[in-house]
């Protein structure tokens, strides 16, 4: 049943779904859009925050591509600066892996972008620690969860990133092409969105939607 009569009913369902999301990572639910996946949540980030030639976003060697490359493929059309750092490979402490991040940062960065935890090494970053240092410092924090959403508690408030993202489809154990995105209520209207639909007029008043 093509109908929009039979459609609208998944418009009930989606918020529903949105409510449980948000409460399942600890925010509020007009911060929680649903995406296709981690890829395409990070790329609306990427794509969405306004940088220019000047600025710069420094961003974790251990990164999932789709937080890595994208940096790169964008910083070669606008002209910005991407700076990978590296951590220990066996840290000590938190220190140990806050201080590489603390060292790259400058006046002119802008943005903070890292793996919550490594694919590659399976290192979890002290993601509460690095937002706070970058809120204290004007830089917008993005998180990708992919590693996070499902196997560990997520308290996205009390971390306090301006934007988190993962997939249903890994630890979540959930279906696939969905995916979360979340944007902090005070940075939705400084994240331009990607695709323009019907409906963009009255985008601010929708949220992370």
């Amino acid at each position: 049943d093509a109908s929009s009569f039979n459609r609208r009913k998944f418009g009930a369902m989606r918020t529903d779904a949105r409510t449980g999301l948000a409460a399942f990572l600890g925010a509020d639910a007009d911060e929680i859009a649903i995406t296709r996946n981690t890829t395409e949540s990070n790329n609306m980030v990427i794509n969405g925050i306004p940088l220019t030639a000047n600025d710069e976003v420094v961003i974790w060697d251990q990164n999932h591509p789709t937080n890595n490359v994208a940096w790169d493929v964008r910083a070669e059309r606008y002209g910005f600066k991407v700076i990978k750092i590296s951590t220990p490979p066996e840290p000590n402490n938190n220190e140990d892996l806050i201080k590489p991040f603390r060292d790259a940062m400058t006046r002119n960065t802008k943005v903070l972008a890292f793996s919550h935890v490594s694919n590659v090494s399976g290192v979890a970053l002290p993601a509460k620690d690095l937002c706070q240092m970058a809120s204290e410092n004007g830089v917008l924090s993005h998180v990708d969860g992919a590693q996070t959403f499902g196997p560990m508690a997520v308290e996205l408030h009390d971390i306090g990133c301006d934007f988190y993202t993962g997939s249903a489809d890994k630890w979540f154990c959930g279906p696939e092409e969905t995916g979360v995105l979340y944007v902090k209520r005070d940075r939705v209207e400084n994240l331009f969105p990607t695709i323009v639909g019907i409906g963009w007029e009255s985008a601010l008043e929708n949220g992370a939607r």
